[in-house]
């Protein structure tokens, strides 16, 4: 049996297996003829699977990440009413998401693969604030997880034709919790004082919506967490909306959400449409800044409501596009909010504590088997 951590996010799924970590973008379509898609290098942009399993029933054959993307209307992303624990869709991430991660880890290390891999994983993953808090979700969620699983790659993945044999043990903790484990063991400033049980708020800024956990020394305090409907994706389909009625190209970024993230994060300013070139430095600068301020407004009421937090850490997906904006404020404010050094690594808290977590809980539930568990 191998720890494998495993981040459910409404934006993207994160996994960390051993030394293989991957992301795949939360999108889903169904499955059918051969999609059109050319050449593909990286497995990860061609997952078009076919799955056995209770958790799919019938619905056997999926597109998943950026394949699903292209399919247009028939892309499904997560919804703010969607819950992960009762969604098929997470169910379908979840499992394609180990499998992919095993599969890699054996490319990493031998090079290649059989056609056939078994895997028997301790499946760390997560639950939001909301369900976490109701009364046996977490369990039923383990209960509904729990069990074997089969995952098909088919073409055009360069994984095509390689069967998983899923047979996983899971273990859903609270998502946030998850994240403060990794601050806790990481970050000097938290793991120091743990002793005088400090007041630690985050805001974990994630794609349909922002909690803020509150936790006492290592614990999390229930009654002072919260979260608020604001997330990155509506933040990003406005933006795109606003850049379409700019350049009166309705089909510019034609892959949505997803294209004009990567434009962002290559922080490019000026686009070619139609044999034109749109400078959109301006534009993207007014509408990320105006967001900042409705996000920063989130955090100033929280502090205010719990003044007792000591440090404040903005994490997740949203901390790399809005921390310019949120540190401009605070500083206006004379606060401090706290950031990790290396932006790119908030997205992935969640799963690197739930690694650790696996790690932990596989060593304590099953010792004998550890020596057969991938090393870290």
């Amino acid at each position: 049996m191998q720890p494998i951590g495993i981040d459910l996010g409404n934006g993207a799924v994160k996994v960390r297996f051993g030394t293989t970590r991957l992301m795949i973008p939360n999108v889903i379509s169904v499955g059918g003829m051969q999609p059109e898609y050319g050449e593909v290098s990286n497995p990860l942009d061609a997952l078009n699977v076919v799955l056995d399993s209770p958790l799919v029933g019938d619905s056997r054959h999926w597109y998943i990440g950026r394949l699903a993307a292209t399919q247009g209307a028939m892309a499904r992303y997560m919804l703010p009413s969607d819950q992960k624990t009762l969604s098929q869709q997470s169910a379908i991430l979840y499992l394609v998401g180990l499998a992919a991660a095993v599969v890699q880890h054996e490319f990493e290390v031998n090079g290649s693969t059989e056609p056939e891999l078994e895997a028997e994983l301790y499946a760390v993953s997560g639950a939001s604030l909301v369900e976490s808090f109701q009364k046996g979700t977490r369990r039923r969620f383990e209960d509904k997880l729990r069990g074997e699983h089969w995952v098909t790659f088919q073409d055009p993945s360069p994984w095509a034709g390689v069967t998983v044999h899923l047979r996983v043990y899971p273990r859903v903790h609270l998502e946030g919790h998850t994240a403060y484990l990794w601050l806790m063991r990481n970050i000097p400033s938290i793991s120091t004082v743990l002793s005088t049980k400090p007041v630690i708020g985050l805001a974990e800024v994630g794609e349909l919506s922002t909690e803020f956990p509150v936790f006492r020394g290592p614990n999390i305090e229930p009654a002072l967490s919260s979260g608020a409907q604001f997330g990155t994706a509506s933040v990003m389909d406005e933006l795109l909306l606003r850049i379409r009625d700019f350049t009166q190209v309705p089909t510019a970024f034609a892959g949505g959400r997803m294209e004009l993230e990567r434009f962002l994060e290559e922080r490019r300013d000026t686009v070619s449409l139609m044999g034109r070139t749109y400078h959109l430095r301006e534009l993207i600068e007014d509408h990320l800044s105006a967001a900042a301020h409705s996000l920063y407004g989130l955090i100033r009421e929280k502090w205010q409501r719990v003044p007792t937090i000591e440090q404040f850490w903005v994490i997740g997906g949203g901390a790399a596009l809005f921390h310019s904006y949120l540190q401009r404020k605070a500083q206006q404010d004379h606060v401090m909010l706290n950031f990790l050094d290396d932006l790119s690594e908030s997205r992935w808290l969640n799963a690197e504590g739930m690694y650790l977590i696996a790690q932990q809980g596989l060593k304590r539930e099953f010792p004998e088997l550890m020596q057969h568990a991938i090393q870290a």
